[in-house]
């Protein structure tokens, strides 16, 4: 069975499901960090661009802006859920 799982294209390219705390496509987000404006933009659940480079995740952009771990919806402001 894990042969078989490991060989199906689910398996091999995972779905990224959108967290209800990202923005829409097409948002900027706004950080100013130690007195330097950093500006992100959405492009979808798993790309998100920074500086002409896509991340997958708020957090790896954030560890990139501090140099160290954070969670990257609390770096933004976005740590609360939408309703």
């Amino acid at each position: 069975m894990l042969v078989k799982m490991f060989n199906s294209k689910e398996y091999r390219n995972p779905i990224f499901i959108k967290d209800e705390r990202l923005p829409s496509v097409g948002t900027i987000l706004v950080k100013i960090h130690n007195g330097v404006e950093h500006r992100v933009r959405i492009k979808g659940a798993a790309q998100i661009e920074y500086n002409g480079k896509i991340y997958k995740t708020l957090t790896a952009v954030a560890r990139q802006i501090t140099g160290r771990h954070c969670s990257g919806y609390s770096f933004f402001g976005l740590s609360e859920k939408r309703g």
